[in-house]
């Protein structure tokens, strides 16, 4: 069993929670704070960042004065390993974090989010853009609690969810799902390190959806997690190296009619979310273009 590094204030047992798993399904608040000027709802947008008279970038960031706003997100606190989704871990919560950055440049995208777990980062795309597709394995209670959570905090959305089944490991996509992927020009991901095997069905995954359609990107948010090993005899992050191998080998392959780029984001984008910012937080950023 495993349980995540998030701290949030956990309020009660979901409601709809079996008797003998009430402890392990909760509901918590997750706070967020964005400046005056972006708490009414279709303002997200002042989030852009600007530039002064000389050229240089006015970072916008939140402030003592900001109001606090709250999610209320159903959630497991421990879970089997296959079931991790139903946890909320701190990547869904800093690329929430960049996507309330971003603001005003992606008000237009339509978002399609990778193992969307229990929502969060659904949520917070779709208060910036205008259609958010989230989708995950139809695994254990996943798809139910992000159709409660997009549910409970819909006075924060300014888009639209749709919720959507995607499973890596199968080419044989519901036609609902296949209906939908060509509008899609922006693809998020967050927290999906956690063995090999999931890593290359994601990839081979991501490729199918890069590389069809418009041109897209993706934004890519993960956790090195460190371990001590005996066999290296240091400290090291096997998931995170395997991980950032095969998206390496993805864009550096030859795909006929299209160009792939991968950057790691860099900016010292603000914190809106209330979380343990780590510094071994990434966000991986992967362009297609048609050539």
């Amino acid at each position: 069993m495993v349980s995540s590094e998030v701290n949030a204030f956990t309020f009660f047992p979901a409601p709809d929670s079996e008797e003998d798993d009430r402890e392990k399904s909760v509901v918590s608040r997750f706070s967020y704070k964005v400046p005056r000027s972006t708490h009414q709802k279709n303002s997200m947008a002042d989030l852009t960042p600007k530039v002064d008279e000389d050229g240089d970038l006015e970072v916008v960031r939140p402030n003592n004065t900001g109001e606090e706003k709250n999610l209320y997100i159903t959630h497991s606190t421990l879970t089997s390993l296959e079931l991790v989704g139903q946890q909320v871990w701190r990547g869904a919560l800093f690329l929430a974090d960049y996507l309330l950055y971003l603001g005003q440049q992606i008000k237009d995208e339509i978002v399609l989010e990778l193992g969307a777990g229990v929502g969060l980062t659904s949520i917070a795309a779709a208060m910036v853009t205008k259609k958010v597709y989230a989708t995950d394995v139809d695994r254990g209670e996943i798809l139910k609690m992000i159709k409660s959570n997009v549910e409970e905090n819909k006075e924060h959305i300014n888009g639209e969810v749709i919720v959507n089944e995607l499973d890596f490991f199968t080419k044989e996509w519901k036609e609902s799902l296949k209906q939908i992927l060509p509008e899609v020009t922006t693809i998020i991901a967050a927290d999906l390190v956690y063995h090999n095997t999931l890593t290359d069905a994601f990839v081979d995954t991501l490729k199918d959806l890069m590389t069809s359609g418009k041109d897209k990107q993706a934004f890519i948010a993960l956790e090195r997690r460190c371990v001590f090993t005996l066999e290296d005899m240091e400290t090291v992050a096997p998931c995170y190296d395997y991980f950032r191998k095969s998206l390496d080998a993805l864009v550096d392959s030859t795909i006929e009619g299209w160009n792939m780029e991968l950057i790691e984001i860099k900016e010292n984008f603000p914190q809106y979310f209330c979380y343990e910012k780590v510094r071994e937080l990434v966000i991986l950023k992967i362009t297609s273009r048609k050539c």
